[in-house]
């Protein structure tokens, strides 16, 4: 890290973790990049220039001139702004892995996923992969169902923050339009009403959430949509499409 406050307490945390998890994992901090990457075989990614105060710029500044998101980090303006301060660092890190450890992966946590990942493609030769959260929402179905996610497979297709369930498995059975009745019935008007909207729309769930996937669809949100006093995790209030 370049923060030496953060990764004390990151340092700590990751050996806290592979403690209770029983892991003989050795955990070091440094803030000296090219150290870190000497003899990597993989080089997991997490950068976010600017921090939490131009993440809310990403939000604020767009919303004022009528252009209305979420997450911010992806697509649209926010989308841009983040992408504009995120490639050129990241690219600079797999220059280094370029020279230090070129045979090594990097997997990217870091937004705008597919665009960071195609300028480094374009930019190095480095072998990279971004992974997001989507992949790992196959439990929030299971959740949704009370079931264990063991028992659950779920066939989706999409990019980063716009994923969609093709076919939800239990035990190896179609279980799709179990989920979806379950889903109209149970959630239309609870905190994923939004997800329910999208469904109805476009005959698909929306795996990462609406609030990721409404992102894609400018007509989604609007200025009414803020869902909490802070103004920053906006989701829709109502179904109101025509007149937007």
């Amino acid at each position: 890290d370049i923060d030496a406050e953060g990764l004390e307490i990151m340092t700590r945390l990751g050996r806290r973790m592979a403690e209770e998890w029983g892991r003989k994992t050795t955990v070091m901090g440094t803030l000296d990049r090219r150290e870190a990457l000497a003899g990597a075989d993989f080089v997991l990614t997490t950068i976010a220039v600017g921090g939490v105060k131009t993440w809310r710029q990403d939000e604020e500044v767009p919303a004022k001139h009528g252009y209305y998101g979420h997450s911010v980090d992806t697509v649209g303006p926010g989308g841009l702004f983040r992408g504009l301060r995120l490639i050129p660092p990241m690219i600079e890190i797999c220059r280094d892995i370029e020279e230090i450890c070129p045979d090594a992966w990097v997997v990217n946590y870091s937004n705008p996923m597919a665009s960071i990942c195609r300028a480094v493609r374009k930019a190095t030769s480095v072998k990279i992969v971004g992974l997001c959260t989507a992949g790992f929402l196959p439990r929030q179905v299971a959740r949704y169902l009370d079931i264990a996610p063991d028992r659950v497979e779920v066939i989706s297709v999409g990019v980063n923050h716009w994923v969609w369930v093709l076919k939800i498995l239990v035990d190896g059975e179609d279980f799709t339009q179990q989920f979806e009745t379950k889903m109209r019935k149970e959630q239309a008007d609870g905190y994923v009403r939004s997800s329910v909207e999208l469904m109805e729309i476009f005959g698909c769930w929306p795996l990462p959430g609406a609030n990721h996937v409404a992102e894609f669809f400018p007509y989604f949100y609007g200025p009414e949509d803020d869902g909490r006093d802070d103004r920053r995790y906006p989701f829709r209030k109502g179904h109101d499409f025509d007149e937007r």
